[in-house]
């Protein structure tokens, strides 16, 4: 599954996993799921920049922010999204994340931001809460619904 699913995570996953919530929560465990390969994500220029400077604002020190992006860069599809002006969304600031989960051919965006997750139900690549896209994840996966990694 890992290779064939790819997922757009948004920043504001990597920022709460690292910087604001606690073991075995939902933020932490898609980004422990991408490290074991349950899938693939998507990852651009912009959005590695993205979380730098998230994290760093966040305060976390410069190693953590360099090692994740390091993993990041390891276990991702690189798509370089070269336009993302013609993407529609609320928030101007997230048309780069929208541009690289269409690009990359995202099943959909993991993000704890609203305007991603309750974009209209048409809009492609759906936007999931961490929980939601665990749940998902879980099923296509074969696992009980209550399967936790961490």
């Amino acid at each position: 599954m890992g290779d064939a699913w790819i997922v757009t995570v948004d920043t504001s996953v990597f920022e709460a996993a690292l910087a604001r919530s606690r073991p075995g929560s939902p933020a932490r465990e898609v980004l422990a799921r991408a490290r074991l390969v349950h899938f693939t994500p998507a990852c651009s220029p912009m959005l590695q920049a993205e979380i730098f400077r998230r994290l760093r604002l966040a305060g976390l020190d410069l190693d953590i922010v360099e090692a994740t992006l390091n993993e990041l860069a390891a276990l991702a599809l690189h798509v370089d999204v070269a336009d993302h002006s013609d993407v529609v969304v609320r928030d101007v600031g997230d048309r780069f994340v929208v541009a690289l989960a269409i690009v990359s051919k995202s099943w959909c965006i993991v993000s704890q931001d609203k305007d991603l997750t309750e974009r209209p139900p048409e809009s492609r690549p759906p936007g999931l809460s961490p929980p939601k896209f665990l749940h998902r994840l879980r099923e296509k996966r074969g696992e009980s619904p209550d399967s936790r990694v961490s």
